[in-house]
C-alpha cells in the first residue's frame, strides 16, 4: 500500500510540474528568441533550456514510465536501462541551463566589469576571493 501511494504521488507530481514547465516555456520562449537586450536574450534561453530539461525528465521518469510499468509495458528495470542514456541528455540540459544563467549574468556587468569575469567564476561575484573562485577566474578571455 506505501509502495503504492509514492508510485502514484510521484506520477501526479510529475504531471503537475510537466504542466508547469509547459508553461514556463510558453512564457519564455519568445523572449528567448526576440529579446533585444543581450542579457535578457540569455536569461530566457537559460529559464527555457532548465524548463525542457525538467520537463522531459519529469515526463520519462515520473509519468511517461510509471505509466508504462502500472500499464504492463515495462518494467522497472526496462525503464532504468532507457532511463540512464536518456539522462545524460536531461541532467546535461539542466547543467547548460545553470551554465547559460551564469552568462546571462556575466552579460549584465557593464563591459570593463564583465572582463574582469569568467562565465564559471560567476558563482562567486562579486567576491572573487578563495583558490576556486580565482581558479575558475582564469577561463576568462581578458579582451573582451
Amino acid at each position: 500500500m506505501i509502495e503504492a501511494i509514492g508510485f502514484w504521488g510521484s506520477a501526479i507530481s510529475g504531471v503537475v510540474l510537466l504542466f508547469m514547465c509547459v508553461l514556463g516555456l510558453r512564457g519564455f520562449l519568445g523572449r528567448a528568441i526576440s529579446a533585444k537586450d543581450p542579457a535578457s536574450r540569455m536569461l530566457a534561453r537559460a529559464i527555457v533550456c532548465g524548463f525542457a530539461a525538467a520537463g522531459l525528465n519529469t515526463l520519462y521518469w515520473q509519468v511517461g514510465g510509471q505509466l508504462m510499468i502500472a500499464g504492463g509495458i515495462t518494467t522497472v528495470p526496462g525503464v532504468r536501462l532507457v532511463g540512464s542514456y536518456l539522462d545524460i541528455i536531461f541532467k546535461g540540459g539542466g547543467a547548460l541551463a545553470v551554465y547559460l544563467h551564469l552568462a546571462a549574468w556575466r552579460l549584465s556587468l557593464p563591459p570593463q566589469e564583465r572582463r574582469r569575469w569568467s562565465v564559471f567564476a560567476m558563482a562567486f561575484y562579486p567576491r572573487g576571493e578563495g583558490f576556486l573562485a580565482r581558479a575558475l577566474n582564469g577561463f576568462c578571455r581578458r579582451g573582451e
